[in-house]
């Protein structure tokens, strides 16, 4: 229920400084672009610029060199409708970049991609990793995750049930039933079946939620304890799984 950008206590901020913070510390990447369709590809870049205050010069310098490493400069005068898909996101990617930000936060990046274009993107956030950038992804592609990310938060109902390194999500021993759920939907290539597995039951109301653990409506497995008492956190090397089938006695 708390979390922190450089110091900034985010849950207790104001509007106007959480404004403030969205402008100067954090860059959006939304799933379907959200670039202003009269304006050319120059014209969506600089816009966080010229929120801040910015001329127009000022701004078409600073992001000169964004530009050439999302290869879009000589895409600059072209309109969204005349890029691909990939094109439009590679400049939602250079508007959320041209501000320095500290975070990333990039919700279904390749969501609205075709695979070609996709695996782009995701190359160019790993190059942009590399050079120090901190990304949140947001996805439900667990494919995204494997080739992506360094740490993963499994969240269900707005809460995270599980966390760790991506070994220990995708290779570890013990795991939420989430996200057991979750591997178990995925086809598999090397076995037949003539279904999916999925997880059975809905996705709790969210102002209506289980008085306890609120996964406990869709597992078998579930106790009594599961539907009155909230779930501890186990913890061992830093793999935490919010469950009460590991009880949260072990943290090392």
């Amino acid at each position: 229920g708390e979390y922190y950008l450089d110091g900034m206590a985010i849950h207790e901020t104001k509007e106007d400084d959480l404004i403030m913070a969205r402008n100067q510390k954090i860059g959006f990447i939304f799933q379907n672009y959200q670039l202003i369709p009269t304006y050319n590809v120059m014209q969506n870049i600089i816009m966080p610029l010229l929120m801040r205050g910015m001329t127009h010069e000022e701004a078409e310098e600073k992001c000169k060199n964004t530009i050439k490493l999302l290869g879009l400069d000589h895409r600059i005068g072209h309109k969204p409708n005349e890029l691909s898909g990939g094109q439009k996101q590679r400049v939602s990617i250079a508007r959320a970049l041209v501000g320095q930000p500290a975070i990333l936060l990039a919700d279904e990046p390749t969501g609205a991609l075709d695979q070609t274009s996709g695996k782009e993107v995701l190359k160019l956030f790993r190059e942009l990793n590399d050079m120090g950038n901190t990304i949140v992804m947001i996805t439900h592609d667990l494919g995204v995750v494997a080739e992506t990310c360094d740490k993963v938060a499994i969240m269900y109902a707005g809460e995270a049930v599980e966390y760790g390194t991506l070994a220990d999500i995708f290779t570890g021993e013990n795991h939420h039933p989430y996200t057991v759920g979750l591997f178990g939907s995925i086809p598999s290539l090397t076995e037949e079946s003539k279904r999916l597995h999925p997880i059975e039951g809905l996705m709790p109301d969210p102002t209506e939620k289980p008085a306890g653990c609120w996964c406990a409506p869709r597992w078998c497995h579930c106790t009594e304890k599961c539907k009155k008492q909230v779930p501890p956190v186990y913890e061992k090397n830093g793999h935490q799984i919010r469950c009460h089938l590991f009880g949260g006695e072990e943290r090392k």
